[in-house]
């Protein structure tokens, strides 16, 4: 047993719920993304989504952010939060351990790191709950049912 990796296990913890939550955003946005992009073709099918879905997972965070605002009209709410949970992913993602070295070495420190990062999963998950509003239009004017999927979704889950 690794000492170091048992004293920074509430720290890890927490790192891998933003993590989790920022590719669940990643996700969300390549999704809406691709079914922009396919209602504007006229032969939208299920391949030319996956299509679209897979070409744009080579794509970071920021630029889906960019390629989403050209492809539909954001407010600057929505604006802010899809910013600021591309934020709060870099920070936690880029930075997070670099630049907390020195605080993490210590009990109090690790300890005291732990409300910054629970605050920094709730900014990129309003990203998340920002998605989610428009999304399930999305989905119905391409056909699916966000309902039914949803359903399935969370029925696939065991909790």
């Amino acid at each position: 047993t690794n000492p170091l990796r048992i004293a920074m296990e509430p720290v890890l913890v927490e790192v891998g719920a933003i993590v989790q939550i920022s590719q669940q955003f990643e996700f969300g946005l390549r999704y809406a993304i691709a079914l922009l992009k396919g209602l504007e073709n006229e032969e939208f099918s299920d391949s030319t989504f996956d299509e679209q879905f897979e070409a744009l997972s080579k794509h970071t965070l920021g630029s889906l952010i960019k390629r989403f605002a050209k492809h539909i009209e954001i407010d600057a709410n929505f604006s802010d939060s899809l910013s600021t949970a591309l934020d709060a992913r870099n920070e936690t993602v880029h930075r997070f351990f670099i630049d907390n070295i020195e605080q993490l070495a210590s009990r109090k420190g690790r300890h005291d790191a732990i409300p910054h990062l629970k605050e920094l999963w709730k900014r990129v998950a309003a990203g998340v709950v920002a998605l989610d509003k428009v999304v399930p239009e999305l989905m119905r004017k391409s056909g699916a049912n966000p309902d039914e999927i949803s359903v399935a979704a969370k029925s696939a889950w065991e909790l």
